[in-house]
């Protein structure tokens, strides 16, 4: 009987070893940015990012300035492919992560600037916004982006510009579960059944004993 009973509660030991709980990972989080302005009157009016470690990209970077929403998306996600080892950037670091966190390469013997900077010319058929930072020996670092404008629109008839600094302030997020990949519900399944019929037939064999 106790060989019986050691046969019922060792598969169910097993597959608990084998299953194990569900690992959980790092949900993507969503920053804000908060603008400041140093020069200039016209402030951003909003501007946020989701960055997926899980996956090293960016999604949804995106800022309002004067009434223009600009995409910063394309250009965030551009990988630095190889270790550069003058700068100290990491081979696979993305230059939106890079900038917007500020973790600037070093040796970098220049006086850093770090800065938001929107601007537009008289004679310019666009407006321009990006983000610079770490501008000297390894820099400069940016994100740029421009929108189209109204010629006619009384906004853009002399030139203006607008610069400051940036803060980042992540939204609240839940660590979540991964889901089990199908092949691991697959091989647990044989080896659950597996372990089932042996232990029907040492059950039969005990009883068979008794």
């Amino acid at each position: 009987m106790r060989r019986a009973a050691l046969a019922v509660l060792t598969p169910c030991a097993l597959v608990g070893v084998l299953v194990g709980p569900p690992p959980a990972f790092a949900a993507p989080i969503t920053y804000d940015i908060g603008f400041t302005l140093q020069t200039g009157s016209l402030l951003p009016s909003s501007g946020s990012f989701t960055y997926d470690s899980a996956l090293n990209s960016i999604s949804a970077f995106t800022v309002t300035w004067e009434g223009f929403t600009y995409d910063f998306t394309g250009r965030a996600n551009v990988v630095f492919p190889s270790v550069d080892m003058l700068c100290g950037v990491p081979a696979g670091t993305l230059l939106g992560i890079q900038i917007m966190f500020k973790e600037c390469p070093v040796p970098d013997f220049q006086p850093l600037t770090t800065r938001w900077f929107g601007l537009h010319s008289g004679f310019s058929t666009h407006v321009f916004f990006e983000f610079d930072f770490c501008v000297g020996l390894c820099g400069p670092r940016s994100l740029e982006g421009d929108r189209p404008i109204n010629v006619l629109d009384p906004r853009f008839s002399q030139d203006f510009n607008s610069l400051g600094d940036w803060t980042l302030t992540p939204r609240s997020s839940e660590p979540t579960t991964a889901p089990e990949p199908a092949s691991s519900v697959l091989v647990t399944s044989g080896v659950l059944s597996l372990l089932l019929a042996r232990r029907k037939s040492a059950i039969l064999t005990a009883s068979r004993r008794a």
